[in-house]
């Protein structure tokens, strides 16, 4: 499955993201691929079949939660988050 999912990622990086996910849908099953699932969430993300990733990303989740794009994802949205609260509407008691 790890030449496989190299592959895939190869295709992605060529900007042939349909080939990508095409490959990553062809790593076997079990055991449980976790650079296959993220491969197939950005996949997913590059072709805008936006009810995908959070399906690939829950399943990531669960099979290795230390996953180095789920440590990724988490730093930017609590970035994300720290910098909306900078933006926030704040109430002043008048």
């Amino acid at each position: 499955p790890g030449l496989q999912v190299l592959r895939a990622l190869a295709e992605l990086a060529a900007g042939r993201a349909d080939e990508a996910e095409r490959r990553l849908l062809d790593v076997p099953a079990p055991p449980v691929v976790p650079d296959a699932l993220a491969g197939l969430a950005v996949c997913a993300l590059h072709l805008r079949k936006n009810d995908l990733p959070p399906r690939y990303l829950a399943q990531l989740r669960a099979a290795a939660p230390a996953h180095p794009l789920l440590a990724a994802l988490k730093d930017f949205e609590d970035s994300f988050a720290m910098h909306a609260a900078r933006y926030a509407p704040s109430v002043s008691a008048s």
